[in-house]
């Protein structure tokens, strides 16, 4: 999905993220907050947070010397530009409590005018 808001094109984004077991949920909402904030920044649009709380890795990551079998688990999705992607990436990477992160970047959908024209002609 793209928006154009201020007239240029805004691929959606999620970000995936585990960290420690042992943060606390204040600590987890200081950190979404701070990446809605590099979001709102840079002009992009915050469009869902969810935390999935604390759940068993399928098998052990090892970070910084230690290993992880189970840790706190978010999604943050936004939409904005790829310099926001960099920022959020950096901010993650040097923070030691969280151990991974994946970053998707959504499948573009048709815009509106071509999706009703599609289903003015019957098709799907």
């Amino acid at each position: 999905f793209f928006s154009t808001l201020g007239g240029a094109a805004m691929p959606l984004y999620s970000v995936f993220c585990a960290t420690k077991q042992a943060v606390t949920g204040q600590e987890l909402f200081h950190m979404m907050r701070r990446v809605g904030s590099v979001v709102y920044k840079r002009g992009g649009v915050v469009t869902d947070v969810v935390s999935f709380g604390d759940k068993e890795l399928a098998y052990a990551v090892k970070k910084g010397g230690e290993k992880h079998v189970e840790g706190k688990m978010w999604q943050f999705g936004f939409q904005g530009n790829p310099a926001i992607v960099s920022e959020i990436r950096q901010q993650l990477s040097l923070d030691d409590r969280v151990f991974r992160y994946l970053f998707l970047k959504q499948k573009s959908l048709p815009s509106l005018k071509t999706f009703l024209k599609k289903v003015k002609q019957g098709g799907n």
